[in-house]
């Protein structure tokens, strides 16, 4: 551990964020997640939906992981919040306002709320979402989430 005084001139050395498995994951202003950019497919998933799984949440944001088997799509719907959704892994068609584009590895699509937008993948892929709700975090820990029913920050399509 480097003991050598900083000031404000010489900022100290960055540190390591904590393992997986060391504490604390969280503290006053701040929260670690993990797992971003890693296949998150479950047991008995739903065929054609992507995996769909609640990182952690974070001031302002929740952090999602979709894992996309080849030809899962997410239909038509709009976020009540705004979203970055970054590609990790694979090909996602991200559908928006009548324009396909496609979303490889290292690329991000930022979507304004209540926009509608679509995605497919064209082989195995996945993607981190974050979901940029302005709002304190109200949970940590990683959770579950079927893509059955309504996710709270989708709003569903108007026929």
């Amino acid at each position: 551990m480097d003991t050598t005084p900083h000031t404000d001139a010489t900022p100290a050395p960055p540190q390591p964020l904590p393992a997986a498995s060391d504490a604390p994951r969280a503290g006053q202003g701040w929260t670690v997640i993990d797992r971003i950019g890693v296949p998150q497919v479950r047991q008995g998933a739903q065929p054609g939906k992507p995996d769909i799984r609640v990182l952690g949440r974070g001031d302002g944001v929740t952090v999602v992981a979709l894992t996309f088997r080849a030809g899962d799509v997410m239909d038509d719907h709009r976020a009540a919040s705004p979203i970055l959704v970054i590609a990790e892994s694979g090909v996602i068609d991200f559908g928006v306002n009548g324009q396909t584009l496609t979303l490889t590895p290292g690329q991000a699509i930022n979507v304004a709320a209540r926009v509608p937008h679509r995605l497919e993948a064209t082989g195995d892929a996945v993607a981190t979402l974050l979901v940029l709700t302005g709002g304190p975090a109200t949970q940590t820990t990683p959770e579950p989430v079927s893509f059955v029913g309504r996710l709270p920050w989708v709003l569903p399509e108007r026929a």
